[in-house]
């Protein structure tokens, strides 16, 4: 039984492993995907699961984030890490599916080989890039948000959560320490947070408007940068206040 979201989800998964067929001994597994997204009253559900396990009964929990997780359900867990392949391997696996446009799907999929051949399958190349770059733009203070969100009219809201934060990701690493250390970076740092408290809200079910969240999220990151021009940078200037 594979699990999204939900409580009532939950609970079903849960009944489901816990069924009995007379005269049958069978083992069963679940796999909960996200579960680094759940709300308290799912990991209080989950706990209680793992701490009463069913005879001949195995969960596999999927988590992107680990450190996102309470301790009480990571102590009860065995831990596989699952890393991505090495460039070689990823280019040498799509290349048998996506032949020209490989380095360039890696390049949009963040180097995720199955991410970069559903993007290929489903001829999203193209809506995909233009989304990342208009994100870099704003970024780099070369479009305003208004020309930001106009790339953003279609799309889950998970999409753009997760596309924002790994721009951000890769523009602060690409910053030197002395510019880590002004208030834009920190404000940036902190948003990085707020993206994911709120992508494990919209996985635990919550349904804020898309659009209005995609316009606050781009105008505070135009202004966190200081409502940048063309050229700027996060690096605080002499004079400047």
């Amino acid at each position: 039984v594979a699990y999204q979201d939900g409580m009532r989800v939950l609970r079903r998964l849960f009944q489901a492993l816990q069924e009995r067929i007379e005269g049958i001994d069978v083992k069963r597994i679940g796999r909960i995907e996200y579960h680094d997204a759940l709300n308290i009253n799912a990991f209080n559900a989950l706990l209680k699961c793992l701490e009463e396990p069913s005879e001949n009964t195995h969960l596999i929990l999927v988590c992107h984030r680990p450190h996102a997780l309470p301790a009480t359900i990571r102590s009860r867990c065995q831990r596989c890490d699952l890393p991505v392949p090495t460039s070689a391997e990823s280019r040498s696996w799509l290349a048998a599916v996506a032949g020209d446009e490989t380095d360039r799907s890696l390049l949009l999929a963040d180097s995720k080989p199955l991410l970069a051949r559903a993007l290929f399958e489903s001829g999203e190349l193209d809506a995909v890039e233009s989304r990342l770059t208009a994100l870099r733009g704003l970024l780099e203070g070369r479009i305003d948000p208004v020309t930001a969100s106009a790339a953003w009219q279609e799309g889950e809201l998970n999409e753009f959560l997760d596309d924002l934060s790994g721009q951000l990701f890769t523009f602060l690493r690409q910053q030197d320490a002395t510019a880590l250390r002004t208030p834009r970076a920190r404000g940036l740092f902190a948003l990085l947070d707020e993206l994911a408290s709120l992508r494990g809200a919209v996985e635990a079910g919550a349904n804020p408007n898309r659009q209005m969240a995609v316009d606050a999220i781009l105008a505070k990151i135009h202004t966190l940068l200081g409502g940048s021009t063309a050229g700027d940078t996060m690096r605080e200037r002499k004079g400047r206040r």
